[in-house]
């Protein structure tokens, strides 16, 4: 059977695994659709007209638009959007005059602290206090924010956090960058502090900038750290491997990784070249949209071993490729492309350095991730002690803090304690008001707890879990026993919900008549991978290995459409199942797929092109526990603008351009990035032409 490549939907398998980079163990990178306020307050008013609305549901999402309209810049669209939620609200939950009350409260007593940081000129202090109260209530630090503005030196802006000591440098290795380590360098190479410089390029420029070190590598990770000088601006680089001159040649061979940034699309490409005495042949090329970072620096690096490549940007996998032959010689970088606009660009960190081990087990990384945390909170109390020592006592309280907040995030237990009772007195010590800040911050907790029991005494669960968790961010401590019983009551929610209404989570009502004219004769579309079988109702896949898939297409005599839908049952997480979508070939196809997750469902389209996996377009769908186990409805339209996914009220949409020709071929599709075996069903099959 064939196995899923390993850049294969970072999160298209992962289902429950919020780590999403099936490949990169553990982060998500992937083309997640962003929270939209607007659609939110336009969905929850849809589900409130409806005869059996779950009001809820609708409040929650209510609140959560709410909160991204809480950190949106102002605008008459954030304005009028809040005030819609604002009213819903006040119509549908009768707690919510409860609730803006508490809300307001908090905002005041974040804004007494605000003052009196101000007081003590702990202006960047208080600024983060003020962050804290528009939290709760938009616009109710403009007064004290001005007076802190008005507080602050002129030739110190606002930072809005207190400041830190120096970051120490990603690596203490040597660069490479140095025109001393370099056998060749032609173009506007700058030589910086850590790095170098490059100049803006025009599409009419005589030249590229070109650069190979004297270094070589074999099996390593090669990588490279930039930084565009202009931000919203097209630019391009590429990080060069393999480099040398082969007998009979008078240029350089090697493959090339050349990262391009498409503003319009806010996407990143990287085309992975292979150039062999000046023939060039392309291996992968690759798009996935551009996250972004908190300084403007990206990483873009290759592990090579043999023959294989593996292309990382930051911590996105763009996939494997295959060179001819093992990969082997010199680094080097290039920046500029023929007729192409390029901003200015820094780049530093140029690397050479082992592969990374296997992966590691989960229990492998839980316990990294607990010794990365006891590191951390040594090295920020280190350096707690160290600024008190320097005189500067507010950075020193922003360190113990920080250092107290992992604390509080660790397991219960003697070693928390310990920790816990050995931070809190030096933070007491360099910030006098650090006493009355846990005290305001006990009594918020309690004024939260307050209202989530008011929600859980209404039999909103659901609602009094999310102010419980709340509460815990002020209090992670003392309100832990509450939060624990507000998980109990969402699962007993959900148990009672399955039992009551088993109904809705039977199959569909429907033959299979359809189902069976298409694919009772179908054929796979890749042979090494796996097939359906078609079963009266049902096609199934009955063992899914772990990392496998199962792709089938119709009879060959079968039409072209342009819209299809189906039903899909997942049995487990980081199941996925759904419709194989204008098929070229088993090299060239899109997916339009359901994926589920340990907090709900994920519609996702992906292209597989030029052995490698795209991430075209996904949206978190939150789904109750009680339904997951249900029939989920997955349709697509894919016409001449693009495809469209539809899930319930969710929808992501394709733009042609970037998701191939309309082939009109449509199939059936399955995969498993679980560690088990699962089967797989789909039912219901409906097509439109």
């Amino acid at each position: 059977m064939r196995r899923r490549p390993a850049a294969l939907l970072p999160q298209l398998l992962l289902a429950a695994a919020a780590t999403a980079q099936a490949p990169a163990a553990g982060k998500d990178a992937g083309a997640t659709a962003k929270a939209d306020p607007v659609a939110m307050v336009a969905q929850a008013e849809k589900q409130l007209g409806k005869k059996d609305a779950d009001v809820e549901a609708a409040v929650m999402l209510l609140w959560q638009a709410l909160d991204e309209l809480a950190a949106a810049p102002a605008s008459t669209v954030r304005d009028a959007t809040a005030l819609s939620a604002r009213f819903l609200l006040q119509q549908h939950d009768p707690r919510e005059g409860e609730r803006r009350k508490a809300h307001a409260s908090i905002a005041k007593q974040q804004l007494d602290l605000a003052t009196a940081y101000r007081l003590k000129k702990w202006l960047d202090t208080a600024t983060t206090r003020v962050d804290a109260a528009e939290r709760f209530e938009r616009d109710a630090g403009s007064k004290e924010r001005a007076a802190i503005a008005a507080a602050r030196p002129k030739d110190k802006p606002a930072t809005g956090k207190p400041a830190s000591a120096p970051a120490k440098p990603a690596s203490a290795a040597p660069s490479l960058l140095q025109k001393a380590q370099a056998e060749f360098a032609v173009g506007s190479w700058t030589e910086i502090d850590g790095g170098v410089r490059l100049a803006p390029l025009t599409p009419d420029a005589s030249t590229i900038n070109e650069w190979v070190s004297r270094a070589t590598h074999a099996d390593h990770e090669v990588a490279l750290e930039f930084r565009p000088l202009e931000a919203g601006r097209k630019f391009d680089v590429a990080l060069c491997v393999g480099l040398g001159i082969l007998p009979d040649s008078n240029v350089y061979s090697g493959v090339r990784l050349h990262l391009a940034y498409d503003p319009e699309g806010d996407q990143i490409g990287v085309q992975t070249i292979q150039l062999v005495r000046g023939a060039h042949a392309a291996l992968a090329d690759v798009w996935h949209p551009a996250t972004k970072t908190a300084d403007g620096w990206r990483r873009l690096a290759v592990r090579v071993q043999g023959e294989s490549l593996r292309v990382f940007v930051d911590e996105t996998d763009y996939g494997a490729s295959t060179a001819k032959g093992d990969v082997r010689g010199k680094i080097g970088m290039m920046n500029g492309m023929s007729g192409r606009t390029t901003c200015g660009l820094e780049i530093r960190n140029l690397r050479i350095a082992p592969l990374p081990a296997d992966a590691p087990t989960d229990a492998e990384l839980k316990a990294k991730a607990a010794a990365d945390d006891r590191d951390a909170i040594t090295r920020l109390v280190d350096e707690g002690k160290a600024l008190a020592d320097k005189k500067q006592p507010e950075a020193a309280a922003a360190k113990l803090r920080e250092a107290l907040t992992r604390i509080d995030a660790m397991d219960a237990g003697v070693l928390r304690d310990a920790l816990r009772s050995g931070v809190e007195p030096q933070l007491d010590k360099a910030d006098p008001l650090s006493p009355r800040r846990r005290k305001t911050a006990q009594a918020i907790a309690t004024e939260l707890i307050a209202l989530a029991d008011q929600y859980a005494t209404a039999g909103w669960a659901r609602a009094a879990e999310q102010v419980v968790a709340q509460a815990a961010a002020f209090d992670p401590v003392g309100t832990s026993p509450r939060a624990d019983a507000a998980r109990t009551a969402v699962q007993q929610w959900n148990l009672a919900q399955a039992t009551a209404r088993a109904a809705e989570l039977q199959p569909p009502s429907d033959d299979g008549a359809v189902l069976r004219e298409w694919f009772a004769k179908g054929r796979k579309l890749d042979t090494s991978a796996g097939g359906f079988a078609i079963d009266g109702a049902a096609a199934r896949v009955d063992v899914l290995e772990p990392d496998a898939l199962a792709a089938w297409l119709p009879h060959p005599l079968a039409p072209k459409a342009q819209q299809a839908a189906l039903s899909v049952r997942l049995a487990a997480n980081e199941t996925s199942a759904g419709l194989v979508v204008d098929a070229v070939d088993q090299t060239n196809y899109t997916i339009a797929v359901v994926t589920r997750r340990k907090a709900g469902l994920q519609l996702a389209v992906y292209r597989f092109a030029g052995r490698a996996w795209t991430t075209l377009a996904r949206r978190d769908v939150p789904l109750d526990a009680w339904r997951l186990d249900g029939w989920h409805r997955l349709s697509v339209t894919s016409n001449a603008v693009g495809i469209t996914a539809r899930m319930g009220d969710a929808e992501v949409k394709v733009a042609r351009a970037v998701c191939g020709r309309a082939t009109g071929l449509i199939g059936l599709f399955a995969s498993n990035s679980g560690a088990q075996p699962v089967a797989c069903e789909v039912r219901a099959f409906e097509v439109g032409t």
